[in-house]
């Protein structure tokens, strides 16, 4: 019995020895073509920019939308710096006592900036 199991090894052995091969996965990085990828290296952490106040995008959307905040554009510079009313009060004075913020006529107000002069 033990000629016959050592003889059939011999010949799987024999006939698997031309066409069997094993594969070599060393430096293979996980890649099918067998060639070795490095882990792609982090570039360095963009600094993103500080988020604006509740001041500063009330300014930046008066200025968007003519400099000039009356009611004819309240609603879409509150909508812009994403203020509600109950903020806009305390934020209107403080712009005025920056003196950011000037009267424009008996119903709107002006911002005095860089974009926006008085």
């Amino acid at each position: 019995m033990k000629r016959i199991v050592l003889l059939a090894a011999m010949t799987a052995l024999a006939a698997c020895e031309g066409g069997f091969s094993i594969p070599d996965f060393r430096g293979s990085g996980g890649d099918d073509r067998g060639t070795f990828r490095p882990d792609p290296v982090a570039s360095d952490p963009v600094e993103l920019p500080a988020p604006l106040v509740a001041k500063e995008r009330l300014v930046a959307a008066i200025e968007a939308n003519g400099c000039v905040f009356s009611t004819a554009t309240a609603t879409a510079i509150l909508s812009t710096a994403a203020v509600g009313t109950d903020e806009l009060g305390g934020l209107m004075t403080e712009l005025e006592a920056e003196g950011r913020i000037v009267s424009e006529g008996s119903d709107a107000l002006r911002i005095v900036s860089p974009t926006c002069t008085a």
